[in-house]
């Protein structure tokens, strides 16, 4: 084993121009890590096992390396407009500060809105499902257990709206199965199949099958939350 010390600077000299020209956006600041470079040095330590004593030891080394910067992509990061912090690799915008989180939080208020605004307000006795609370991902399948779960809540805390949901069965399609059986067979070998007493035969069996029966929100349908529905009787 033996170290060595590489002169990095006489490389650097060689491989990069004596100043690097950068033209940066308002936003954007030269990487704090890398000063601008987009390289960063990395350890990559690896032991030896020495047995020339009664008690076996490591030994450790450190074999050092140059490679791209794990801040940035080119020397430059762009910064929040918030609070200023250069944001996460790979992100123009993101940032973990509170004024990020608020503008993010609109931003998801706004498409939940438009949601609704897409879709048809039902009454509620045209429910004979379940019913879905996208803020707390639960089915309902009785108004009252939705009531029971948000009734220690102010009234402004409560869902707007619980999303009508639709049912789903299972099925098999004979389609899919005779294409799957065909895979190392030859090119036209699946117009011979009789798909129709394959599908019959699935069909019957999935009827017998129990507890596969799934519900998934139906986005186009929700019943407006009603205070009504709160009050103690």
């Amino acid at each position: 084993m033996k170290h060595i010390s590489i002169k990095v600077s006489d490389i650097i000299n060689k491989l990069l121009p004596e100043t690097l020209e950068k033209d940066l956006q308002d936003d954007e600041i030269i990487c704090p890590d890398c000063g601008g470079t987009g390289i960063s040095v990395r350890h990559q330590p690896f032991g030896l096992k020495e047995t020339d004593d009664r008690y076996s030891k490591m030994n450790w080394y450190d074999n050092k390396y140059m490679t791209f910067c794990p801040t940035c992509y080119t020397g430059v990061v762009n910064t929040c407009v918030f609070c200023g912090k250069p944001t996460m690799k790979g992100y123009i915008s993101k940032c973990d500060c509170e004024g990020y989180k608020a503008q993010e939080h609109e931003k998801e208020l706004q498409k939940y809105q438009e949601r609704i605004n897409k879709a048809v307000c039902r009454p509620l006795d045209e429910f004979d499902t379940y019913l879905y609370c996208e803020e707390n991902d639960k089915y309902y399948s009785e108004v009252e257990d939705f009531v029971e779960d948000y009734y220690e809540d102010e009234f402004e805390d409560i869902p707007q709206i619980l999303w009508f949901t639709s049912k789903q069965d299972l099925s098999i399609d004979a389609g899919n199965i005779i294409e799957s059986a065909c895979d190392d067979l030859h090119e036209d070998a699946s117009d011979n199949f009789d798909y129709e007493s394959l599908q019959k035969m699935l069909n019957e069996w999935c009827d017998k099958q129990s507890g596969t029966t799934s519900y998934t929100p139906d986005y186009t349908m929700y019943v407006k939350v009603e205070k009504e529905w709160f009050k103690r009787q």
